[in-house]
């Protein structure tokens, strides 16, 4: 048997796809200049993706795959954020495993994490 919420048409946000609306403006912030750019790079003009973002209309992922990394980790950041996570680049990673992994053992070591990016 099939969901009956699946056939449920668009009806503006409910409070999940708001905080991920939110996620998601916070990120293109983060990782662009202007949101006339991230409309180019998904082929939107800025009035369509205005009305995506504030839930007029339905936020396209098909369209978002096209942004840049630096959108894509500020994005994951924020998600992981809401549970109590973080995101580590692999750079990160590998700089702490190696520091973990010397031999002699660290009093304290203190990461800076949440280089901000913007391209566009």
């Amino acid at each position: 048997m099939i969901a009956p919420y699946l056939f449920v048409a668009w009806n503006g946000h409910t409070d999940a796809s708001r905080t991920l609306a939110q996620d998601v403006i916070a990120a293109i912030d983060a990782a662009y200049a202007k949101h006339e750019a991230v409309a180019d790079v998904m082929g939107l003009h800025k009035a369509d993706l205005s009305r995506q973002l504030s839930g007029r209309d339905p936020l396209n992922f098909w369209r978002l795959a096209g942004l840049s990394w630096a959108f894509w980790i500020a994005f994951c950041a924020a998600r992981m954020a809401r549970v109590g996570g973080i995101v580590l680049t692999a750079d990160q990673l590998a700089l702490i495993t190696g520091f973990a992994a010397l031999p002699k053992k660290m009093a304290r070591m203190v990461l800076n994490i949440g280089s901000e990016r913007r391209v566009g």
